[in-house]
Order: structure tokens, then sequence, then C-alpha cells
């Protein structure tokens, strides 16, 4: 690809990424594009886990309460250890990445522990 040619996509890479930004909240409240905006259904959110239901978490940000659905295929990571959904509790600051599904629960792809306690 040449110099020119590569600008021209990285420019429209970027305004993809301003155009998401800019579009506020996701569908069903204080959800975000992606780290690396939009790529089909892929959201991301960050704030503290208030409840725990089995696999369902509820994470409040700044805009209010999001369903967050833990799977099998989940990964969760504090630091640099995998750990087990077991690791999460009440009062924890979490970065969950995932997709939507049909009733408009977070699917959780991954989970990042940021702070543990408040």
């Amino acid at each position: 690809m040449d110099r020119k040619l590569s600008t021209v996509v990285l420019a429209g890479v970027w305004v993809l990424a301003m155009a998401a930004t800019a579009a506020g909240p996701g569908p069903v409240g204080p959800i975000a594009p992606g780290p690396f905006g939009p790529h089909g259904d892929a959201v991301q959110v960050e704030g503290v886990i208030t409840a725990i239901d089995g696999a369902a978490l509820t994470v409040t940000t700044l805009d209010g309460a999001v369903q967050v659905l833990v799977t099998d295929s989940t990964v969760i990571w504090i630091g640099e250890e995998i750990v087990t959904p077991d690791a999460l509790a009440v009062d924890t600051t979490v970065v969950v990445c995932g997709s939507l599904d049909d009733a408009g629960v977070l699917v959780a792809e991954r989970i990042n522990v940021k702070y543990v306690g408040q």
C-alpha cells in the first residue's frame, strides 16, 4: 500500500471512530463502541459491580446500570492473571468487553478487573 492510500485509510478509520463516539450512549444506555471503534456489535463498559446473581452481574457506570452475562468462554483478568468468575465481587471496578444479545444484555467476552473494593 502506498503512503497516500494508507493515510486516507487511517483518516477514514479515525472518522468512523469519531462518528461512533459522537453518537452518544448505546441502545441500552451507557455502552460505548469497543476500544478501536465500532466493529460489529462489540461494546465496552467500565463501572463497579453492584450486584451478582449467578452468572449475571449488574455493572453500574456513571450513566446507569448495565446487565452483564458471564459465560464459560468469558476470560477474566486481574493484572496478568486469568481468574475464575468466583474472583468477582461486589464493589469491584471492571471493564467489560463483549456483545449485546437480543434482550440488550452485554454478553462478556472479557472482563478486566481494575480495582477491588471502594
